[in-house]
């Protein structure tokens, strides 16, 4: 994964990164989705996540109806991502 600056605020408080799906997918195009990955208090929190820098950010995707805190969407839970590092 390759990690990009962004300005962006913080998700209530939280520390928080993009996250796009289907950069750097071979062969057909996935497409492309965007969500968000917040690093909270506990890092013993469940769920699907991504390391950055050495901290755990959890996936809070916006997008998919109904899912809890550290759900992928399961198109995308074996797709390619970038971390967009947001300031």
């Amino acid at each position: 994964m390759r990690a990009q600056r962004r300005g962006v605020a913080p998700v209530d408080g939280f520390p928080a990164n993009g996250i796009q799906y289907g950069v750097c997918y071979q062969g057909s195009d996935p497409g492309q989705h965007l969500a968000t990955a917040v690093r909270f208090d506990d890092p013993s929190t469940p769920g699907d996540y991504f390391t950055v820098n050495g901290e755990k950010y959890l996936v809070c995707d916006p997008t998919y109806v109904n899912a809890d805190l550290g759900m992928s969407m399961p198109q995308f839970r074996n797709v390619a991502a970038e971390i967009l590092l947001l300031k």
